[in-house]
């Protein structure tokens, strides 16, 4: 049986302690401060059994500054249509995305929907630090989707980190 729980990660609480924690498609983009990083990380290691096992993705600048940039995308899929509108804030490395959105219902008509994304993206080294002061072990980090080692250009890092066996 699967329970399913809609909390803030930055202050979660589970009924009891688990071995495997996932965070992805670049939710820890989302903590626009390295506290609130943290507060998520300290978080998931109060949940973990020792030597349990954390994977999250995170998109990186390469992503936030040149994919997404300061662009104007649309997408139509069968029943669906977006228009993503996106800015990148240099100085604050802030990067905001607006949707508008519009699905198709049972009856034909669309129904539109606006959201509002707001990531930022850390770099490695600051990802790697708030993995130390949290306690987790940091086991590996992946360019998101393979196993080959993040490069420079990477769009999106998979990191994986370990609960102790001893809380340190």
């Amino acid at each position: 049986a699967v329970t399913f729980s809609q909390q803030d990660m930055r202050e979660f609480v589970l009924p009891h302690s688990v071995a495997l924690t996932t965070c992805l498609y670049d939710s820890l983009n989302y903590m626009l401060t390295l506290e609130d990083l943290k507060k998520v990380l300290v978080r998931v290691s109060r949940m973990l059994v020792p030597n349990g096992l954390f994977l999250g993705d995170m998109n990186t600048q390469v992503t936030l500054e040149e994919v997404w940039g300061n662009n104007t995308f649309f997408v139509e899929r069968e029943g669906m249509s977006l228009i993503l509108r996106s800015g990148y804030e240099e100085g604050t490395g802030l990067s905001t995305v607006h949707i508008v959105g519009f699905v198709q219902g049972p009856d034909g008509s669309y129904s539109r929907f606006d959201e509002h994304h707001t990531e930022i993206a850390y770099d490695s080294e600051q990802v790697k630090a708030v993995f130390e002061s949290t306690g987790l072990q940091l086991e590996a980090s992946y360019e998101c989707f393979q196993f080959s080692v993040p490069s420079p250009r990477s769009r999106r890092i998979m990191w994986v980190a370990r609960k102790p066996e001893v809380d340190s």
